[in-house]
């Protein structure tokens, strides 16, 4: 602003080409760097659904795999006012009920501790982003600052 009308800019044109080399070499950096960016974060992904499929396959396998003892005949007979078969019927259906309820409530648990890890995994990658881009943030800030005193 301040310059001469007749002082202007003219670039060397001896170092053109190492220029153009240099800002080509940084663009092609630029995009490579991007390109293993994106992968890893779908590679993020593919493991983060592994894991969760992983962890639906174990809670299957745990909740059909073993089946808790039932009760006896004679902790029923305890329990029971007139031992018929009408109450047997009774007391199977109440065993294979909490039998279920067992497996479910099993299988429900070790699904919620395959999500809580989920979780904290994914919080950390959010950490980790969250930290590039303060970073960015501030490179940005710091440029148009240097922008606006020209």
């Amino acid at each position: 602003v301040n310059g001469s009308m007749f002082g202007f800019d003219i670039g060397n044109p001896f170092t053109k080409k190492k220029r153009e080399a240099a800002e080509l070499a940084r663009v092609q950096a630029m995009q490579e760097q991007q390109r293993a960016s994106r992968e890893h974060l779908r590679s993020g992904n593919y493991d983060s659904q592994k894991r969760i499929n992983e962890a639906i396959k174990q809670s299957d396998k745990h909740s059909y795999g073993s089946k808790p003892p039932s009760s006896s005949g004679s902790n029923r007979s305890r329990f029971q006012f007139e031992a018929d078969e009408e109450d047997d019927q009774l007391e199977n259906q109440i065993d294979n009920n909490l039998d279920m309820l067992s497996h479910g409530l099993s299988r429900l648990n070790n699904m919620a501790r395959a999500a809580g890890d989920e979780v904290k995994r994914q919080n950390n990658a959010l950490d980790r982003i969250n930290d590039k881009t303060v970073g960015l943030d501030n490179r940005i800030a710091s440029t148009t600052h240097s922008l606006k005193k020209i």
